[in-house]
């Protein structure tokens, strides 16, 4: 697998060594920008020989006119086993010369709504994951998880619950994510042990969508939300693809 250097930022020093904290092996430093990473342009997904070797360098690898991107000049792929202390490409967009203002525009749109709700964001789970659900206390009965799409979830035909964290106290919304081919399945969402809402899924059009839940005043208690989904009779609670506590817009 081959990969490449990247600097998108001028100058910067990256930490690269972990320190024996909890989370001290995930990366840190500024977010770069989508549209700073390099990309393919090319009129053809064939672009296989415009990769050229560099002489006296044993798998190394210039794109003359292929790369495209701020600081793309002179970038180099190399096996992504000797590419250390840097961040780099490994996964890269592709794009037709007509389409590469369009691919643009739309990738800087999906950023600025990634960031807006990053920022909203106080607290997530991602439900059926090990570490996300030990985080915010998972409990359940009659719980199931897996993955459909891709994506994790979770199910419980009892019952299954989780604590979020609003220190704050100013959670305004609850954001949860479901599939469509749960359509037809029927439970209570309750907010520290009180009912909030009755929840029957529907068919969708998109493969997977998003609920909003307002929350209401002081929901919060001694700085957590305990929220819980119960099954009615003879359904699931869930499947459960995503939990956002959000601040008002």
């Amino acid at each position: 697998m081959l990969a490449a250097k990247t600097a998108p930022f001028a100058h910067e020093q990256l930490n690269v060594f972990a320190d024996d904290s909890r989370m001290g092996h995930i990366a840190q430093g500024p977010t770069c920008p989508q549209e700073a990473a390099p990309l393919f342009v090319s009129d053809s997904r064939d672009f296989l020989h415009r990769f050229k070797p560099v002489p006296g360098q044993p798998l190394t690898f210039t794109a003359p006119g292929l790369v495209q991107g701020p600081n793309a000049a002179g970038l180099r792929l190399i096996p992504f086993f000797r590419l250390h202390d840097s961040r780099y490409m490994v996964y890269w967009q592709h794009s037709t010369p007509a389409g590469l203002a369009k691919l643009r525009a739309r990738t800087a749109q999906g950023e600025a709504e990634r960031i807006a709700l990053a920022r909203r964001t106080i607290d997530q789970v991602a439900p059926g994951e090990q570490q996300p659900e030990s985080d915010h206390a998972f409990a359940g009965e009659g719980a199931d998880a897996g993955i459909h799409g891709g994506r994790h979830w979770r199910h419980a035909s009892g019952w299954f619950s989780y604590r979020l964290n609003d220190k704050a106290g100013e959670g305004r919304v609850l954001r949860l994510t479901f599939a469509a081919v749960d359509a037809g399945r029927r439970f209570d969402v309750l907010v520290n042990d009180r009912p909030l809402r009755t929840i029957t899924l529907g068919p969708n059009e998109r493969e997977f969508y998003d609920v909003d839940i307002d929350l209401p005043p002081g929901a919060a208690q001694d700085g957590t939300l305990a929220v819980k989904f119960v099954a009615h009779p003879g359904s699931l609670a869930g499947g459960l693809y995503g939990l956002k506590l959000l601040r008002g817009e």
